[in-house]
């Protein structure tokens, strides 16, 4: 590969993006490690289109580790939204001096949320279909990641030698938006109607729905400036219809475990630009509601900002 074998990559998080990318990563032999919560008792399966690559357990490491390195060119940081804030000192402490951090979050506003690190975080949004299993984690399509067309040559490298398709683009905010509407979509509708892609398409309700949020997120979208060069809500419809059957969003999986969820930045975010800038939404109100609710009832937002903040990183 082109990368320097010196090139130290950190993956902040092991969930499911988070381990893609680090199963893309070994499969290319490059020097990286897994900066995580908790370490595995046993390696992580990981199958790239039924090509089995084996994660070991020396790749991961605890973020409580007193001896963790501090000399990362590059964290690619694949934390949830409500993690983001308090994993921003945790990046500027982990990065050597001139390193960048990739951050793959979904959502806007999120390059602010670093403050003083901003200059040398890149926001790029991710687009893969993968999932956790029991017992490894299935990447069912390459990764595609947009990227600035001003991208570090030796990161861009690094992705695509990685096997992960990267596309350069002149309009990231455009590219930043095309997926908040199709993810706040997908994963409101799913996780409000407990129903996996092969549900929402066999109920006319659901799909109806589904096609009303991703209009209701266009219009938004453009209100706040964003010049589309395609059809926004053709191109989600056409995601959505190649997703597998039985595909589930992550944020499905959250209020199925009674987990916190990132509602508050999908459906959360676009109902309230909606009344910022009078543009009707209710799909993402409903939505947004509705969840936030039943979130509430079994994770208390107040107490899990306590948690949060009550570790240091």
């Amino acid at each position: 590969m082109n990368i320097s074998r010196d090139f130290k990559v950190g993956v902040l998080g092991a969930g499911t993006v988070g381990l893609t990318f680090a199963a893309c990563f070994e499969s290319r032999g490059v020097d990286y490690k897994i900066l995580a919560k908790k370490i595995p008792d046993n390696p992580v399966e990981a199958f790239i289109h039924s090509h089995l690559i084996i994660l070991p357990q020396d790749r991961f490491i605890s973020i409580y580790d007193e001896n963790l390195s501090k000399d990362f060119d590059l964290i690619v940081s694949t934390v949830k939204r409500y993690d983001l804030s308090e994993s921003v000192t945790m990046c500027d402490a982990l990065l050597k001096l001139g390193g960048s951090v990739l951050s793959v979050q979904n959502g806007i506003y999120v390059r602010e949320e670093y403050g003083t690190l901003s200059p040398r975080v890149i926001h790029a949004p991710i687009f893969l279909v993968s999932e956790i299993t029991n017992k490894n984690i299935m990447i069912h399509k390459i990764p595609e990641i947009v990227l600035p067309i001003n991208i570090n040559h030796q990161i861009n490298s690094l992705l695509v030698d990685s096997g992960i398709k990267a596309v350069k683009s002149p309009d990231i905010d455009c590219s930043i938006w095309k997926k908040i509407i199709f993810v706040s979509s997908i994963s409101g509708i799913c996780s409000l109607f407990d129903a996996d892609v092969k549900g929402i398409k066999l109920n006319q309700e659901y799909s109806a729905m589904f096609q009303n949020a991703v209009f209701e997120a266009v219009h938004v979208a453009t209100k706040e400036g964003i010049l589309f060069e395609t059809d926004a809500w053709n191109d989600a419809i056409i995601s959505f219809e190649n997703l597998p059957a039985h595909f589930r969003p992550s944020m499905a999986y959250d209020f199925i475990h009674r987990r916190r969820s990132e509602v508050n930045w999908l459906s959360g975010i676009i109902s309230h630009l909606g009344k910022i800038k009078s543009v009707p939404v209710p799909t993402h109100d409903r939505i947004f509601e509705t969840l936030r609710k039943r979130e509430m009832h079994y994770v208390p937002w107040g107490m899990e900002r306590i948690r949060a903040k009550s570790v240091t990183m």
